[in-house]
């Protein structure tokens, strides 16, 4: 509370995540005569933002600032992993997999979000 008709509120967040799915598919073989190997999906995501309001009363008004601000490091990956023969896979499917032999795709941007919103609410009395 700023006085006795202002009020003012910032929240903050950070959200830190990397993953992958994973799929053994038939129809990439692994380069060593393997006839599957491992397909990912790979992510890898930072983002930090912060959330602020700020409400006051100017005669009969009400009115109402609000905004958002995130910054978004995001990477996303399709990569292949070879398994190490027909018998013994070599890889388990728990473990997040290394050295892969191809990557189909990969994407890695940076976005920067910033919204507002501004309202007036008036009270007329009779």
């Amino acid at each position: 509370m700023i006085g006795d008709t202002t009020e003012f509120a910032i929240k903050g967040y950070y959200h830190d995540n990397e993953g992958a799915g994973l799929w053994g598919t038939p129809y990439v073989p692994s380069p060593n005569g393997v006839p599957i190997s491992i397909r990912t999906t790979e992510y890898d995501m930072q983002r930090i933002g912060a959330f602020a309001s700020l409400s006051t009363e100017i005669a009969f008004n009400n009115l109402d600032l609000t905004a958002w601000y995130e910054n978004n490091e995001f990477n996303q990956a399709r990569r292949f992993y070879a398994f190490e023969s027909r018998t013994t896979p070599g890889r388990s499917f728990l473990d997040f997999p290394e050295d892969p032999f191809f990557t189909q795709w990969e994407f890695d941007f940076v976005t920067d979000t910033f919204q507002y919103s501004i309202s007036d609410r008036i009270e007329l009395a009779c």
